[in-house]
């Protein structure tokens, strides 16, 4: 045991949880999001079988609660001393805060409860159904959110109800301990500027709505014991941010009147040289940057940190499967050192939530699903390595005689080793020129073409057809062994030619083969590609309860033999 450390044992009704204190040191660790589906997608098959019909709305409840609990644990295993609560949402966190203020359009406001809500996320079916919110990109990412729209009629009878989120924290404090959480909450800033005002609404009239809320809201977690809330404002780190510095300092100025310190975060990217110099001026006891992309690293280095805020510094990614790189975390190790050393409060974080990264590489295969797995695996890392890297980045700042990235390099070494360039394909990439971005036809070339060939209002359908209970189980059959390849390419022949046949039958003009081999089609390409790795479990949320599984590109992407022939000869 490190000298310094006190291990006190904690007990809260009837939960175990383990606290760490380092009372001399400046270093601590914390989280800002986790993973919402569960380790094994347990959320994504409780909200199919509510919406089937298969459980209760009691029972949706009940086993969301349990994934919601299960991530606070591993969170707590994994000793991160300030866990980030109150993210866990059924289907999507801006839709939630929206629901939460009351911010309903009228197509909806004639249902109720969880009807509302999730009428709101997937729309209504019948005669007289409603359309979801439009849904879109979460910034740069591939969640997405459901936009809120808010008109004149929509405040006018908008009725905050934050019961849920205040239910919630009471949970994390009865698990964790109410000195360890810390409150997750969507800054008003980014919900209105992601929102879509109408009917001459503005963003000062919504924060002349959304003000009291957030101050009553901040009001209530204080008289619970809340020391500090985590305000999350990645807005700030775009474009958009310098438009929105009034209003920011309009919120700050209105809602910490009676409430617990704040930790204004940023993420996905920096927030600009003259941004950064206004940020670390504002009446908040901490600011938490991205330093694992962008150039926050550089204002940091330029202009300081001041000694009176705590500093969230986000260096490990939660935007990639990638352990940490040491020749590219030794800086930002030693400026943050040096800060520690000079008097600034340090906390380790990841970059952003970990909602955006696999559970754990440890359900996964060594064999992940390439020929290099023996080097890629050990320079993998998903949310719950990512919570072991906090600790160990901690550890090192405090004892730079520490050998843990000694091991990182040595691994990274091997994979890039394993995996150097390939000369054939760097120098097809040197040899690239314009001509090569063209086509070889002229666009009025290929429309007579077609129009030579097709009526003038020519008919198709989409390229996939449905995936039947038939191709699923010969698909199992084939992964696990019990038929050869080449009885399954025969059967899928014949449902390839069902399916030509069914669009000739309805007379169609343009014909598909209706991807009937095809599971996900860019695992489908993928894995006849060399240099792309695919997991088993490495689930991510897209919304609500659709879930991929991204491919990992590790190295030079090669075509070993041709892909697609058989399939549309078959066609």
């Amino acid at each position: 045991m490190r000298q310094g450390y006190v291990f006190a044992v904690v007990v809260v009704k009837n939960h175990l949880t383990m606290q760490i204190n380092n009372k001399n040191s400046r270093v601590t660790t914390a989280t800002v999001g986790f993973i919402r589906i569960g380790d094994k997608r347990q959320l994504k098959r409780a909200l199919e079988a509510y919406w089937n019909g298969k459980i209760s709305q009691e029972e949706l409840i009940e086993r969301a609660n349990k994934v919601e609990s299960d991530a606070w644990q591993t969170q707590s295993e994994a000793k991160v001393a300030q866990i980030g609560v109150g993210d866990f949402s059924l289907y999507d966190h801006v839709l939630d805060w929206t629901y939460r203020f009351g911010l309903i359009n009228k197509r909806f406001r004639h249902l109720k409860g969880l009807d509302q809500y999730f009428a709101m996320a997937r729309g209504t079916k019948g005669f007289d159904g409603h359309e979801a919110l439009d849904m879109t990109k979460w910034f740069d990412m591939n969640y997405h959110y459901l936009q809120p729209v808010i008109d004149r009629e929509t405040l006018k009878y908008a009725s905050s109800n934050l019961n849920d989120y205040i239910s919630r924290i009471k949970r994390a404090i009865t698990q964790l301990s109410v000195s360890r959480i810390r409150p997750i909450i969507l800054g008003p800033m980014t919900y209105l500027a992601l929102a879509r005002l109408q009917g001459g609404v503005t963003m000062d009239s919504c924060l002349d709505y959304l003000i009291p809320i957030y101050r009553d809201l901040l009001k209530t977690l204080k008289s619970l014991g809340i020391v500090q809330v985590q305000l999350h404002e990645p807005i700030l780190a775009t474009s958009k941010g310098k438009t929105l510095k009034k209003g920011l300092e309009r919120v700050l100025g209105d809602i910490q009147s009676d409430s617990p310190s704040i930790d204004l975060v940023s993420f996905f990217d920096d927030v600009g040289e003259d941004m950064y110099s206004w940020i670390v001026n504002l009446p908040i006891a901490k600011i938490s940057l991205d330093l694992s992309r962008g150039n926050n690293f550089d204002f940091i280095s330029k202009f300081g940190f001041p000694k009176t805020k705590v500093l969230g510094a986000g260096i490990i990614s939660g935007r990639n499967v990638w352990r940490v790189h040491p020749e590219r975390l030794d800086p930002t190790i030693s400026l943050l050192r040096t800060l520690t050393n000079s008097g600034v409060n340090v906390v380790i974080q990841p970059s952003c939530s970990l909602q955006h990264v696999p559970f754990t590489k440890t359900m996964e295969s060594k064999s992940i699903g390439c020929s290099n797995a023996h080097s890629l695996y050990p320079v993998l890392s998903f949310a719950v390595e990512k919570l072991e890297e906090l600790t160990l980045v901690k550890n090192h700042i405090e004892n730079p005689s520490d050998k843990w990235l000694d091991k990182c390099f040595d691994a990274w070494s091997k994979f890039f080793k394993a995996n150097s360039p390939i000369v054939s394909v760097k120098k097809r990439l040197e040899g690239l020129t314009l001509v090569d971005f063209e086509r070889k036809t002229s666009f009025k070339t290929r429309s007579k073409i077609i129009a030579d060939h097709l009526p003038r209002l020519p008919t198709t359908t989409i390229g996939s057809f449905p995936q039947t209970k038939e191709v699923r189980r010969l698909r199992v059959q084939l992964k696990r062994g019990h038929i050869s390849l080449e009885a399954y390419r025969a059967r899928m022949i014949q449902l390839i030619a069902h399916t030509v046949g069914v669009q000739e039958g309805l007379e169609l003009d343009i014909i598909v083969h209706g991807e009937m081999e095809r599971t996900d089609m860019v695992e489908y390409f993928g894995l006849q590609l060399n240099g792309i790795a695919f997991t088993a479990y490495g689930w991510v949320q897209s919304y609500g309860s659709r879930c991929v599984r991204p491919p990992i590109i590790y190295a030079d992407v090669t075509r070993p033999s041709p892909m697609t022939l058989w399939e549309f000869k078959a066609a």
